[in-house]
């Protein structure tokens, strides 16, 4: 009788294989967390996790933040901002695994709208909660700053090829050859609310919001005729 050859476990190397390219990438992210989000794609399988299931693991880290924010346990809420970060990292990684061993990922679809969501909602909470701290304008600022971010965002998202060449050019002509994605993306986004919560200084909320609204007006300009 013939008996179907058992799949080997897979090792964190395997899970490596699938992260993102560095020229789709924010730079940033590629050399820290894609260093260790293979570890834990390697965890998340052996939960037998599927990855839309991780993504939706994305905006939880962000309301647990919340909590502990609300209970002025600081460092939790930071670890929890930038777990959501890795998670951010794995589920298409895990994806990308799984369909490279032949399973198809029912969901997928679920799993790109809650990505879609997570900058919209529970980040911007996030934003609100931390320029709480400081001053209730400084909170509607952040919040307000987020918002925009994302709905340029989602606005240029309906052209993705002709975003990406737009921005392609335009990170050419400031940065030359230069590999990764570079910008105000999200896990920047997160070191400065997190670096505002940690140290307690409204400077960093100041830089994420100047930075952000600069940074939201300039993709305005660029996609406008979209």
């Amino acid at each position: 009788m013939n008996q179907k050859q058992k799949r080997p476990s897979p090792t964190i190397g395997d899970f490596n294989k699938f992260k993102k390219p560095l020229e789709k990438e924010d730079i940033i992210t590629y050399y820290t967390y894609r260093k260790i989000s293979g570890t834990l794609c390697w965890f998340f399988y052996h939960l037998r996790l599927k990855a839309e299931y991780v993504a939706s693991l994305s905006p939880v880290m962000d309301f647990i933040a919340i909590y502990f924010i609300f209970q002025g346990s600081f460092w939790w809420a930071a670890l929890f901002i930038q777990l959501a970060i890795l998670i951010d990292c794995c589920d298409g990684q895990l994806a990308r695994y799984y369909i490279s061993i032949g399973k198809k990922e029912r969901g997928k679809g679920f799993g790109e709208y809650v990505d879609s969501i997570v900058g919209v909602i529970g980040l911007a909470f996030v934003a609100f909660f931390i320029g709480l701290q400081f001053h209730i304008y400084i909170a509607a600022l952040g919040m307000f700053t987020l918002m925009m971010l994302n709905l340029t965002s989602a606005k240029a998202g309906m052209f993705k090829d002709t975003r990406k060449q737009i921005y392609d050019n335009t990170k050419k002509k400031i940065f030359g050859r230069i590999k990764g994605r570079i910008g105000l993306t999200h896990d920047i986004q997160r070191f400065l609310l997190t670096a505002a919560l940690v140290f307690s200084r409204v400077e960093f909320m100041w830089a994420f919001i100047i930075l952000g609204t600069f940074w939201w007006m300039i993709k305005f300009r660029l996609y406008r005729n979209l």
